[in-house]
């Protein structure tokens, strides 16, 4: 088996390729990775998956001969081999209006697909998108659907442009072996905690410091851990044939936790008193007030930009306000799949961030 990742270097990306190595499929796997030389591409790959645990022995194992120096933006021009699998998880993820956000997530994707359906070999180019393409109006249990609502209907352009690179492959590269899947919200590892990456985790931190958002205690919250995500890539890349060519990658209906049952944990609370105390000062705004929130975090913390912080929370708000549940039975039907709730590996985030300011934490999405 020929396999082809890109997006090595990010925290997804690092746990397939933890998940690969767990496989014993690490020696079959080139890494498409940003830099100049492989040395440079080998050098920022080791130092990600060091984040993952990687044994030194299996680090040193990977070599240069693995690297496909690679930049999304001339995917047309990569000199990709002639892989079975391609692993697409390169992307430009930012909340911001990126000047190169369509150059990169659309056009890139498609030069890739483009080049990578030349391949003699290729049986499945399976591209990551996000479970969030569905846009801001959905019904709040969301199906898998090719439909991609107008960039006016999405909280942030980035999911309009991971949908519309999805169309755009299917479109115009009609005979790529293509399948899409659509993670929904990636927080922690379930053993690892937050050490591989802090992203998302630290907002929700907020909240509970801040005992105010745009969800209600009665919603519920669609997330699942890296290493859960990795796994079901990896099973839906190499698995020889499969059912649809969509899938959600998700907690789901069954693992999908509500806020009354999280807070309190991330209140620190021991007794249900607490529990009960805890729930009784939550305030829930339905236009929530960003600047006065972001000016309230900083007279707790004493540290941060309040312009940065009430972006942050106007854009968070945006999400959490559309509470959504990721329809999984298909995955679910296909392998087996089985995601650990929040609940499940919270305290294992909860202790490797005790010791990292909420503004620290924050720069893994805003640096």
């Amino acid at each position: 088996m020929s396999i082809l990742l890109t997006g090595a270097t990010g925290f997804v990306g690092g746990a397939i390729a933890a998940n690969l190595a767990a496989k014993g499929l690490l020696a079959d796997t080139r890494f498409a990775v940003r830099g100049d030389t492989p040395a440079e591409g080998l050098a920022r790959l080791r130092s990600n998956l060091r984040r993952f645990e990687f044994a030194q022995g299996t680090l040193d194992g990977i070599t240069e001969s693995q690297i496909v120096p690679f930049d999304l933006r001339e995917a047309g021009a990569a000199k990709l081999g002639d892989p079975e699998i391609i692993i697409n998880c390169a992307a430009l993820a930012t909340f911001s209006n990126h000047p190169s956000l369509w150059e990169t997530n659309v056009e890139g994707v498609l030069a890739l697909g483009r080049l990578a359906a030349q391949g003699k070999r290729l049986k499945r180019f399976l591209q990551i998108g996000t479970a969030m393409s569905c846009g801001q109006l959905a019904d709040r249990h969301v199906s898998e659907s090719w439909e991609v609502p107008a960039l006016q209907q999405h909280a942030v352009p980035y999911t309009y442009s991971k949908g519309m690179a999805e169309l755009k492959l299917r479109e115009a590269v009609p005979e790529l072996p293509l399948v899409v899947v659509r993670p929904s919200i990636v927080v922690g590892h379930s053993t690892l905690g937050c050490e591989p990456s802090g992203s998302i985790f630290w907002m929700l931190r907020m909240v509970a410091m801040l005992e105010t958002f745009s969800c209600r205690l009665s919603d519920r919250v669609d997330i699942l851990p890296v290493d859960d995500c990795a796994e079901a890539i990896v099973q839906l890349s190499t698995k020889p044939t499969l059912a649809h060519d969509l899938y959600h990658i998700s907690a789901g209906d069954a693992n999908s936790e509500r806020i009354e049952t999280l807070y309190p944990r991330f209140k620190r609370c021991k007794t249900p008193e607490e529990d009960a105390q805890a729930l009784a000062g939550y305030v829930y705004q339905e236009k929530i007030a960003e600047k006065a929130l972001a000016r309230k975090f900083l007279s707790l913390t004493g540290d941060g930009n309040v312009r940065l912080v009430a972006r942050c929370i106007h854009l968070y708000a945006k999400f959490a306000s559309m509470s959504y549940v990721f329809d999984n039975t298909r995955l679910v039907q296909e392998t087996g799949f089985q995601p650990r709730s929040l609940l499940a590996y919270l305290d294992r985030c909860l202790e490797t961030s005790d010791a990292v300011p909420i503004p620290e934490q924050m720069q893994w999405d805003y640096k």
